[in-house]
């Protein structure tokens, strides 16, 4: 598990290309709503961590991947409001994942930029902050 990564390296990510933008995220759709790093959590709930300060968000940045990599899984994805995609290659620039899994050997790595600070404010991020140092991990 890996929390508040930016920087990744091909070593660590078994030479894949995983580049994270940094941006204020407001809201995190569950891709897999069925994995086990959701357990207790509405679709609709990662979204509005209160930080006190200023607009609450959900995630600091996203990563973008090859989406056509099946060792890469994207768990959870974020867009920017209010842009539409033109092309396909509009989506690195407005959107990307803050939750992923990746493959690695006979294990998996999880990458994850949703906010994991604000426990004691948001009981979502709480219960997800739980899934993650419970998270069961599934290789195909």
């Amino acid at each position: 598990v890996m929390l508040d990564q930016r920087e990744l390296y091909a070593e660590l990510t078994g030479g894949k290309d995983i580049k994270f933008v940094e941006d204020a995220t407001e809201i995190v759709t569950m891709n897999v709503p069925e994995n086990s790093i959701f357990n207790g959590i509405d679709e609709d709930a990662i979204s509005w961590f209160d930080n006190s300060k200023s607009v609450p968000y959900a995630a600091y940045g996203r990563y973008n991947i090859d989406r056509f990599d099946r060792s890469l899984c994207a768990l959870g994805e974020t867009l920017h409001w209010h842009n539409y995609i033109g092309k396909p290659t509009d989506y690195e620039i407005h959107g990307g994942t803050p939750l992923l899994s990746v493959k690695c050997g006979d294990g998996c790595i999880l990458l994850c930029t949703v906010r994991t600070d604000v426990n004691d404010k948001d009981p979502i991020a709480c219960r997800l902050t739980d899934n993650i140092l419970t998270w069961d991990f599934k290789i195909d």
